[in-house]
């Protein structure tokens, strides 16, 4: 009984040295808790953009970032967003109405109206994506995101999503 007791004091413990070290390394969880997901997953490992971590974002990744106004009215500023990059600087983005087109390529058509039947707002654009900025789509067909806002630039982004479970698509 002894070394059972032994045996979930040093588990434990080492759990609980994990969880310290990989806090003070900026490692997080995040959880896609929407009641309709913009990610195929519902559980990622969220990696600071620093080293030893990967630095830079490349098309693909998935990103955690926190929105600014232009969420308003749907979302206040500060809230935490994970998408898909899809656009990245030096891209061309072409919007033709409510279709949006990357590098000549059809990428995505932005809706009409929001989840209560008012106009959609529409980002518009056309030419180089800035330094320093990324396109994101959500894999939900309803998902708000570079359609509706725009970019997401550096200052708001705090690491890259790394999927761990509960897949939703």
């Amino acid at each position: 009984m002894e070394k059972v007791k032994t045996g979930i004091a040093v588990l434990l413990l080492s759990a609980g040295l994990i969880f310290f070290l990989a806090h003070l390394a900026g490692i997080a969880i995040y959880h896609d808790s929407q009641s309709e997901p913009s990610l195929p997953w519902r559980w990622y490992l969220m990696l600071p953009l620093r080293k030893p971590f990967r630095t830079e974002i490349k098309a693909g990744d998935y990103i955690l970032f926190l929105t600014d106004r232009r969420t308003l009215p749907y979302y206040r500023p500060g809230t935490r967003f994970g998408k898909r990059v899809v656009g990245m600087p030096g891209d061309r983005l072409v919007v033709k109405g409510r279709d949006f087109f990357l590098n000549g390529r059809f990428i995505a058509r932005a809706r009409e109206k929001d989840s209560l039947g008012n106009p959609a707002p529409l980002f518009t654009y056309n030419g180089r994506i800035p330094d320093g900025c990324y396109f994101v789509l959500g894999h939900h067909p309803r998902s708000f995101d570079s359609r509706y806002w725009g970019f997401v630039c550096m200052k708001q982004i705090r690491g890259r999503l790394i999927p761990i479970g509960g897949r939703v698509y």
